[in-house]
Order: C-alpha cells, then sequence, then structure tokens
C-alpha cells in the first residue's frame, strides 16, 4: 500500500504539470502597454471625424427639452397599463397632446389598433421610418397582421400605401 501515491500527492503533481509552464513565464509590463493604448485612444477621440460621428451620435439619442422628456415617461407609463382599453385610451392622449409621435415600437405597434385613422397613419408613417432606420419591430409578425387588416378597416389608400411599404421593411 505505500506504493500508493495519496491525493493529495496527485493533486501537487496535477498543480506542479499544468501550472508549471505559467509560472516560467514573464507577466507583461501592464503600465506601457496601457500608456500605449491610452495615447491610442486620446489621438481616437482628438480626431474630428470620430469626434463628428460622437456629436451626430448624441444628437440623435440627445432629449433636448423637457416636454420629450416627459413624452418618454409617459410612453413608458402607458407600457406598463396591461388592460389594452386602459392602453389605447392613454396612448390616444398621449398622441394628441404631442406633435411627435414616440419612437419606441412596441408604443407604435399596439397603438395601430386605436379607432382613429389620422392617428393610425402618424403611426404608421413613424413605423416606416423606425423600419427604414434598420430598427426592429416590436412583434414582427404581429405587425404584418395589423398591416394586412388595416387597408380592409379604413378602405383609403394612403392607409393601404403604407402598410403594402412596412410589409415590404419586414
Amino acid at each position: 500500500m505505500a506504493d500508493k501515491p495519496t491525493w493529495k500527492e496527485i493533486d501537487a503533481k496535477r498543480d506542479r504539470s499544468s501550472g508549471g509552464a505559467r509560472r516560467e513565464e514573464k507577466p507583461a509590463a501592464r503600465g506601457s502597454s496601457m500608456r500605449v493604448s491610452k495615447s491610442d485612444v486620446d489621438k481616437l477621440f482628438n480626431s474630428s471625424k470620430l469626434g463628428e460621428m460622437i456629436r451626430k451620435a448624441e444628437g440623435e439619442k440627445k432629449i433636448d427639452n423637457p416636454s420629450e422628456n416627459s413624452l418618454v415617461a409617459q410612453v413608458k407609463k402607458c407600457l406598463r397599463l396591461e388592460e389594452p382599453s386602459e392602453f389605447l385610451k392613454e396612448a390616444r392622449r398621449i398622441l394628441d397632446e404631442h406633435d411627435k409621435v414616440p419612437t419606441d415600437m412596441e408604443f407604435c405597434e399596439r397603438a395601430l389598433e386605436i379607432n382613429h385613422m389620422p392617428t393610425v397613419m402618424r403611426l404608421l408613417e413613424r413605423i416606416l421610418e423606425s423600419l427604414a432606420d434598420k430598427r426592429k419591430p416590436y412583434m414582427p409578425r404581429v405587425l404584418r397582421i395589423r398591416c394586412q387588416t388595416l387597408p380592409m378597416k379604413y378602405q383609403d389608400p394612403r392607409v393601404t400605401n403604407l402598410c403594402e411599404r412596412i410589409i415590404d421593411k419586414l
């Protein structure tokens, strides 16, 4: 029995065999590589092209006035409503109060059930813009079905045209 190694000895051999090569390697000097990276990053951020791209992206996402900020808060609050009739009532109120249709795809898609053609037209136009900007629909199959039924509901060529264009983008 003395010939058999103990578990402690077996574990020690495993530790030595797997970690021996790593222990012999010298750790890379982090300080110098970090300084190079920082200078590269500083050059990148100070270049005019990146600055323009960042300003453009910030400008698109930035909410300048407090009324739009309240619009975002109202949309989030509205989306938390689970009862469809309550959601549609609140969504209609939001859309009537604000000239700008929110960019939230879930809100726009759910609000398509509002029974008011001018509001539905605004929502369809916003959805089409969002799809053109490569935003993904919240529920693509449901949106496709809504776009197939809305022309029958309103019997208006403008609604039909918008719905066909949305379906083509899906």
